[in-house]
C-alpha cells in the first residue's frame, strides 16, 4: 500500500493466488480473522471480489482508512 498512487489505475497482484489461510500465515493470524477484515472491507466497498481475485475498488478511501498517509 505504501507504492500505491491512489490517483493511477495500476492493478497490484501482491496477495493474489493466496489463499486466507497463506495471508493469515504472513500477517500472524489466524483464517477467520482474515475472512472479517476482508468481508469488512468489501462491505464498506473497499474491495472487490471478481473471479477469486481481490480488487482495491477505492484506493483513497482504503489509504485513509488505513491511515498510512
Amino acid at each position: 500500500m505504501q507504492n500505491l498512487d491512489p490517483n493511477k489505475h495500476l492493478k497490484y497482484k501482491l496477495l493474489q493466488g493466496f489463499s486466507h489461510t497463506e495471508i493469515a500465515n504472513l500477517i500472524a493470524t489466524v483464517r477467520h480473522v482474515v475472512e472479517q477484515y476482508l468481508k469488512k472491507l468489501k462491505k464498506d466497498g473497499l474491495l472487490e471480489s471478481k473471479n477469486k481475485t481481490l480488487q482495491i475498488a477505492d484506493a483513497n478511501k482504503l489509504l485513509e482508512k488505513i491511515k498510512l498517509f
